[in-house]
């Protein structure tokens, strides 16, 4: 972020309920992608190749098919699945799990734990206490506009097996191990910066994105990353920087620590990447390849540079400015500036990237 015997599949269970800020929010939480997983592990396990359907009726559940529009996820289990499941691919698991730093080490890492871990996922299944996240949910709200539960609708959470991560959008999707793994603290914190991504993404009538069409939508699709990752990681991302919590992740949860302070420096780095990025915005490059060149400059896809520069507004402007700021990196950006002018240990934009930040408005 290894070997058990033949386990019965898990029996989804839908667990659904809604909170009381309004009617209109009603969140459902939907394991049923677990024992689709197991079918597919079990299977490869007896050695045999899933048939098509099989493969199929796993792509296509909801939960599986939002981590596939994250980045070609599927694509990588139904190559890593088998390497992890098989017997006879063991020698060709060790390759990957002995060899060079990669995403299909990354996933095989994961998926040997979860192998492993069969019995202890099921007991978390059937015990865990997910209305608890309820919590989580209205710790969202505190970054999100006072009405943005108008227009929402059912909102489904998916819990399943993949990766060590989490996804949100129209809905969300969550890895069970993650969540076995996790402090109730850090699952809430965790659950809250998802149900940001999935409340936000929701409501569309503060969105100021640029249509596909435009010219000018590679860079504005790129800069969108950093308020949309950037407020959410205030929500789980903060209490890295909590001397109490840093020293009490570094007793009781050492296997945390590398990703804190990763996080950490990544952080103090950021004006560095920042600096970059101005000069991406006044160069002379295509739309299309300022959006790349930005991109290549968001460690952690957008969270350290969203969480500096989101921490910079709610510190220096109020947080009721960052919330509204969100939804146009134009106006993010605008913002930040502001603030960076209250803070000179902040990294400041030249006038020329201001300026050319302004014309994607035009």
């Amino acid at each position: 972020m290894l070997i058990h015997k033949p386990y019965p599949f898990l029996l989804f269970f839908i667990i659904s309920f809604h909170f009381s800020h309004t009617a209109l929010s009603q969140v459902h939480i939907d394991s049923s992608a677990i024992p689709i997983f197991w079918e597919i592990a079990d299977t490869l396990s007896a050695d045999q190749a899933p048939s098509v359907v099989l493969w199929e009726k796993f792509a296509t559940h909801p939960a599986y098919a939002q981590i596939q529009a994250s980045g070609n996820r599927v694509s990588f289990l139904k190559k890593v699945l088998p390497l992890v499941f098989m017997p006879s691919k063991s020698e060709q698991l060790k390759k990957v799990l002995e060899g060079k730093e990669s995403a299909f080490q990354y996933f095989a890492q994961h998926l040997v734990e979860v192998k492993s871990k069969r019995k202890d996922l099921a007991k978390f299944l059937s015990a865990a206490d997910f209305e608890g996240y309820k919590v989580a949910y209205r710790k969202s709200l505190n970054y999100l506009p006072l009405d943005i539960e108008e227009d929402q609708v059912q909102l489904n959470i998916y819990l399943a097996l993949f990766e060590d991560n989490g996804f949100g959008g129209k809905v969300i999707t969550m890895d069970l191990l993650h969540l076995l793994r996790g402090t109730s603290e850090e699952n809430l914190d965790f659950f809250a910066h998802e149900f940001h991504h999935a409340l936000r993404g929701h409501t569309q009538k503060h969105q100021l994105y640029a249509p596909t069409s435009s010219t000018v939508y590679p860079i504005i699709e790129a800069l969108n990353k950093i308020p949309l990752e950037g407020v959410a990681s205030i929500l789980d991302k903060s209490k890295y920087f909590d001397q109490a919590y840093y020293g009490n992740s570094s007793a009781i949860h050492p296997n945390q620590m590398e990703t804190i302070e990763e996080f950490q420096q990544l952080v103090a780095e950021a004006p560095a990447n920042l600096a970059q990025i101005d000069s991406i915005l006044t160069s002379a490059a295509t739309p299309a390849e300022k959006g790349k060149q930005i991109f290549q400059q968001l460690p952690w896809s957008g969270h350290v540079i969203g969480f500096y520069m989101s921490s910079a507004i709610e510190k220096k402007r109020g947080r009721k400015i960052l919330v509204k700021a969100q939804y146009s990196s134009v106006r993010f950006f605008a913002q930040y500036q502001k603030a960076a002018k209250k803070d000179k240990s902040l990294y400041r934009f030249s006038k020329e990237a201001i300026a050319a930040l302004k014309e994607l408005n035009e």
